[in-house]
């Protein structure tokens, strides 16, 4: 989806384009979720939205998504696993590693996936499959997606018609940030491996 179709999306539908688009892309169709938030912003700029409306619609629509994903883990997450993980790369054996960890390192967990790209998707359906009750996965997700969706909205407002620019660096940084995490992750658990040892 280019630049040019959000922006018409967002002028043409308003409010109700922006809740659909951030459901779905959080549920997993692939969409620019940053860029949608960021566009926003920038109409409310311009004035063609409100700023309240918008973020409130963005925060509604990204949990909304979020929550979907979630309850498809809890009720079928496994059954999908079995049958179509295969496919797509994924084992039971994966999926269990990540409510571990999601057990284990719980509400921070979820509350930081939310804001890289793919585990934003994957967190709450590995949350669902895992069995971690509503409410803890609630009281995570819930303010990082108020975190996320009116971050990125403010980004693009106070950017003006540096909105574009804007997004695209703060995409980059998450991704650097999430990128040194993991590496600082893998170097922690082998460093424990061998002091174990």
């Amino acid at each position: 989806m280019t630049t040019a179709t959000v922006l018409h999306w967002l002028s043409a539908y308003g409010y109700l384009a922006l809740f659909s688009l951030l459901a779905g892309g959080v549920v997993g169709i692939p969409l620019p979720d940053e860029l949608l938030l960021a566009s926003a912003g920038y109409l409310v700029y311009a004035g063609n939205l409100q700023g309240f409306a918008t973020i409130m619609a963005a925060f509604t629509g990204s949990i909304c998504g979020i929550t979907i994903t979630y309850s498809l883990g809890r009720s079928a997450g496994n059954y999908l696993i079995r049958k179509w993980g295969p496919a797509v790369r994924i084992s039971e054996k994966w999926l269990n590693r990540a409510g571990d960890m999601l057990e284990r390192r719980g509400g921070p967990a979820l509350f930081c996936s939310y804001f890289i790209p793919g585990l934003r998707q994957a967190s709450p359906f590995a949350a669902g499959v895992a069995g971690i009750r509503f409410p803890v996965f609630a009281v995570y997700a819930y303010p990082a997606g108020l975190v996320w969706s009116a971050g990125f909205v403010m980004a693009g407002y106070y950017a003006g018609e540096q909105w574009l620019c804007i997004a695209q660096a703060m995409r980059q940084t998450l991704f650097y940030c999430f990128s040194i995490l993991v590496l600082f992750s893998v170097l922690l658990y082998f460093a424990r491996r061998k002091s174990g040892n």
